[in-house]
């Protein structure tokens, strides 16, 4: 395996804290909190397009079918550095004919069904996922900055229809399991007309008010309205980031992600689960979109 590459600033396996999120109403900003809204999605938006684009690792792992998707999907993994630990992170890769048939999907399908409403979709086509909660929305705070944020630096560009919500994303793995809860900062943006970006971060509810907490404190249990939605959930951790842009024709589909379940799933099984939960996403997607 390739050496541990030099570490992500925000995207990571790492609870976000009032200190590092922008200014919300709902949020008790800590004393001498400096953090611009704008600032901070510019950084989390290029860390993560970099991340995607040019950090993916340069060998494939394996190579496996997803029905009904009509492309394979590429597994990779990499190790990124985070301070004193090293996060384990699986990679996916496909590419997409750009067209409106069985197994495949235009771009504009993708941006409407993976970026837009990304966390209530994933609820619709993803196996595992059976809620999402939504804690926070930042849409008043971005629509003062037109919903846009310039790249920077180098790069040149312009993130457009950027948007930013706290979610508690509700997961059912098997029955041998119990539920788990993932609350994130998910943070979308178009990049270009043929391109977006979805990125996922942890975040540490306690800093929000109870009673825009569901799951993680176990309201739930209560206030639910199904026997699902309504068990005990354990609190775990992911960090992913989600890229779709045109290319060469074809759309190319790319996914990176660390997770940590929590509880006492065995760090051996996770291992083994993940690239297979992520490969079968892809024709998840695919059949729940025709």
């Amino acid at each position: 395996m390739a050496q541990p590459q030099e570490p992500r600033q925000l995207v990571h396996l790492r609870n976000l804290e009032a200190a590092d999120l922008p200014p919300h109403p709902k949020i008790r900003a800590p004393e001498n909190h400096n953090v611009q809204l704008h600032d901070f999605l510019q950084r989390v938006l290029n860390d993560g397009v970099d991340f995607a684009d040019n950090q993916i690792p340069g060998k494939t792992s394996t190579v496996m079918a997803s029905r009904p998707s009509k492309a394979s999907v590429e597994v990779l993994k990499s190790e990124v550095r985070n301070g004193t630990t090293t996060e384990q992170w699986v990679w996916r890769r496909s590419s997409h004919q750009n067209k409106q048939h069985f197994g495949t999907a235009t771009f504009d399908e993708f941006d409407a069904n993976l970026r837009a409403g990304h966390s209530v979709n994933e609820v619709e086509w993803a196996p595992t996922v059976y809620d999402a909660h939504m804690v926070a929305s930042w849409d008043q705070e971005i629509a003062t900055i037109n919903g846009t944020v310039e790249q920077g630096g180098d790069l040149g560009g312009t993130y457009t229809d950027v948007t930013m919500h706290v979610y508690e994303m509700c997961h059912n793995p098997s029955s041998l399991t119990k539920n788990r809860v993932f609350p994130v900062v998910v943070i979308t943006a178009k990049t270009g007309s043929e391109g977006f970006v979805v990125i996922q971060i942890p975040v540490d509810l306690s800093i929000f008010p109870r009673g825009d907490v569901m799951y993680t404190n176990g309201r739930n249990q209560d206030e639910k309205d199904t026997d699902l939605k309504r068990k005990e959930t354990i609190p775990g951790m992911y960090v992913s980031v989600e890229r779709v842009k045109v290319r060469g024709g074809e759309v190319q589909w790319v996914m990176a992600t660390a997770s940590d379940a929590k509880g006492h799933v065995p760090k051996c099984l996770q291992k083994t689960a993940v690239p297979r939960a992520v490969v079968k996403d892809v024709g998840s997607f695919f059949a729940w979109l025709r």
